[in-house]
């Protein structure tokens, strides 16, 4: 859990996504500056609920909030080039639309919306990138925030709860991988406060803009912390 949670999450199955909940029934937050126009009356089940986040599928109509909250440069620049910049609102729609689109190897969607608990603001995202192979017993977890939520400890909250709900959820998943950019500190942070232990680095791995940087390499698997705490 992240530091000051005392609230277990209430982690829900992913086959139980499709169904819908009320928004009145979440606990408040504090606004941030990236509302969800127009909240609709029910949104798609969460997989996780906790007093600060709330993950679940993203909708059509989250699109203007995910434009919003992904238009950054400084954003774009730790991503790998398939995050568009400019994030216009038909990277935003079309995003929406793959994200919405289930795995065909493991039959459900993998990429989520983090949003406040009440589902009026938009933080950011999350998803699972599932390895092959021999390595099909692991997943890259993969992560961003909107910059008018950094600082909240948000992220963390999100690797976290989302590690634990994939734990519980897929029996055949038996670890994590997170990559980050060479100085990206604050997302290093977020693995590590995560449970995650630096692996490697792997040196001017990648090039984004021209520079080479390098890729620090983070794995959490389940003896790092058992599945059910």
């Amino acid at each position: 859990m992240a530091s000051g949670q005392e609230q277990q999450p209430r982690v829900l199955p992913a086959e139980q996504i499709l169904p819908t909940i009320q928004p009145s029934t979440l606990p408040p937050t504090q606004p941030l500056p990236v509302p969800v126009a127009n909240p609709p009356a029910t949104i798609p089940l969460p997989i996780v609920i906790t007093p600060q986040i709330l993950i679940r599928p993203y909708i059509p109509a989250d699109a203007p909030a995910v434009s919003l909250a992904a238009d950054s440069p400084l954003i774009a620049a730790n991503m790998r080039n398939t995050f568009p910049s400019p994030y216009t609102l038909k990277a935003a729609q079309d995003w929406i639309t793959i994200a919405n689109t289930p795995s065909p190897v493991y039959s459900t969607i993998l990429h989520y919306g983090i949003f406040s608990p009440d589902n009026t603001h938009f933080y950011g995202g999350v998803g699972l990138m599932p390895r092959t192979d021999v390595e099909s017993h692991a997943v890259e977890i993969g992560y961003w925030i909107g910059q008018s939520a950094w600082g909240r400890g948000i992220a963390t909250a999100a690797v976290e709860e989302v590690c634990r709900w994939a734990f519980k959820e897929f029996e055949w998943l038996g670890r994590f991988e997170g990559l980050v950019f060479g100085g990206n500190e604050a997302s290093r942070r977020v693995l590590e406060k995560s449970g995650f232990i630096l692996e490697g680095v792997r040196r001017k791995a990648v090039r984004k803009h021209g520079v080479d940087r390098d890729v620090l390499y983070s794995g959490y698997i389940k003896v790092n912390k058992t599945r059910d705490t």
